[in-house]
């Protein structure tokens, strides 16, 4: 199914790289303008395809570290100026963080990293994000967390934390703003192709596949469907939701 995007302005934070870059190109095909933040310049990216590469030179592509309330500043400035609205945005960035150590052996700095990122981060950004949108009227959000902020992780305990704050988040500015035009989402994926899986070693890849009711592991761009879907008019009466992604973990 297709949605008509045009004259809709979109911010996707974390855009150059896996689920958050499949979010850039699925609304810039669907004729949004988007805004795609990360923390490194283009030429540092090597992971990058030259059409990845291409795509982002041709939206506009900002540098933003989410943790960083001075750089969040900026960039709301930015887009306040250059854009006047704000539609729709995609709170994408975010670390896995320390994998394989159980919580008494996670050390203070381990946890600030997952914490600072994924929960502050995501927290500035709504901030920003809920004080535009609050004064325009209108707006959709969603937050980009995990099936391990649904349930127990053996994988990394923080990062399972930082998953359920996030929720937490959406689900209490889902309420706080059902009444103001502006509708709150999580979409919480299961193990995704991404280059952030492609670290994971191969015995747990496998372990994480064995769980997997549909026996394989799901790709990107099935997320970034799923998130226009929800930020689209077909979804106008869904906030405050948490939707597992996950070939039917979570059943």
């Amino acid at each position: 199914m297709s949605y008509n995007f045009n004259d809709k302005v979109v911010l996707v934070t974390g855009g150059n790289s896996g689920i958050g870059l499949a979010c850039v190109k699925k609304y810039n095909d669907l004729g949004a303008k988007v805004i795609a933040t990360g923390r490194r310049e283009l030429n540092e990216m090597e992971h990058l395809t030259i059409e990845e590469k291409a795509l982002l030179e041709v939206v506009d592509y900002q540098l933003c570290d989410v943790a960083d309330a001075k750089s969040q500043d900026i960039l709301f400035e930015y887009i306040k100026n250059n854009y006047g609205k704000l539609n729709i945005a995609v709170n994408n960035a975010g670390i896995t963080g320390v994998q394989g150590k159980k919580i008494s052996e996670c050390t203070l700095d381990e946890y600030n990293e997952v914490m600072d990122i994924n929960v502050r981060g995501v927290w500035f950004s709504m901030q920003h994000e809920l004080r535009m949108m609050q004064a325009q009227g209108y707006g959709a959000i969603v937050n980009l967390s995990s099936v391990a902020g649904l349930k127990g992780s053996l994988v990394s305990a923080l990062y399972g934390m930082s998953k359920f704050a996030v929720n937490g988040l959406t689900r209490s500015a889902a309420l706080e703003n059902a009444k103001l035009g502006i509708r709150v989402n999580a979409v919480c994926p299961g193990a995704i192709e991404t280059p952030i899986f492609d670290t994971v070693s191969a015995e747990l890849k496998q372990r994480l596949l064995n769980i997997i009711p549909m026996g394989r592991i799901g790709e990107p761009t099935e997320i970034a469907n799923y998130i226009a879907w929800l930020t689209s008019d077909e979804a106008v009466f869904i906030t405050g939701t948490t939707l597992a992604i996950d070939g039917g973990v979570m059943a």
